[in-house]
């Protein structure tokens, strides 16, 4: 549960785009194209950077075979742990060579263990989920600490679907008072990137540079033994080692 609502994300990439005109038509992107195209896919951007994990208790039905949680979504999701009894101290958590992701008779994605639970007992599984910005703060899955990254995150992608719409907007024959819409697109795709390069320094990820990667933690060089005054660099020469 967050404190944040999709309502205040829309109104924090209004204040980050500026792009609140007059009416509604006066607005670069509509409501409903910011909910779509930032909220939307900042989720998708963030949730493989912070799946949400998530705990669910099964019953098992003394086969070798267990129904996915509901939420659990193939492609996305993975088991993080299975623990069966649940609260015992210390946790009975499985081996993860002792099951894994297959499928049974009619189709449908299956935990097999090589030892499954008895019937009736209980399987607490943790797997990890896409995380939301909802309609309700209540539903909303983003963390709190993350929200002005996450509303950078989303205005980015905003302002790049800004940049799109100038992009293939032709420009008059006539050269009168016209937007020059070539150099509108560059400065919202500098705006876009100004974005990105901010949510990624706030979540400590990338290097908040022009496409590059976190800079290594360690590197090596080549370290000559020999000092330039003809003698070793350290105490134990190699002829006496």
């Amino acid at each position: 549960m967050g404190s944040y609502s999709e309502t205040d994300l829309v109104t924090r990439v209004w204040m980050l785009l500026r792009d609140y005109g007059g009416t509604t038509a006066e607005q670069l992107l509509t409501d409903d194209e910011i909910k779509a195209l930032g909220c939307r896919g900042a989720e998708q951007v963030y949730s493989r950077l912070v799946p949400n994990e998530t705990v669910s208790d099964l019953t098992a039905n003394g086969t070798s075979f267990l129904a996915l949680p509901s939420g659990y979504l193939p492609g996305f999701s993975t088991v993080v742990s299975v623990e069966t009894p649940p609260d015992r101290v210390p946790a009975e958590i499985m081996d993860p060579r002792d099951y894994y992701l297959g499928r049974d008779g009619t189709g449908a994605l299956r935990f097999v263990w090589m030892s499954p639970p008895a019937n009736n007992a209980t399987v607490r599984v943790t797997y990890t989920k896409p995380r939301v910005i909802a309609a309700s703060a209540v539903n909303t899955t983003i963390l709190d600490p993350d929200f002005v990254a996450f509303a950078d995150l989303a205005a980015s992608i905003c302002a790049d679907a800004i940049a799109a719409k100038y992009a293939r907007t032709s420009e008059p024959a006539i050269n009168a008072e016209v937007v020059n819409y070539r150099t509108r697109a560059q400065e919202w795709q500098a705006v876009a990137k100004r974005l990105w390069q901010r949510w990624e320094q706030q979540m400590g990820v990338g290097s908040g540079a022009e496409g590059g990667s976190a800079p290594a933690t360690s590197a090596w060089v080549n370290w000559d033994m020999a000092a330039s005054w003809g003698n070793f660099r350290f105490n134990h020469p190699r002829s006496s080692r």
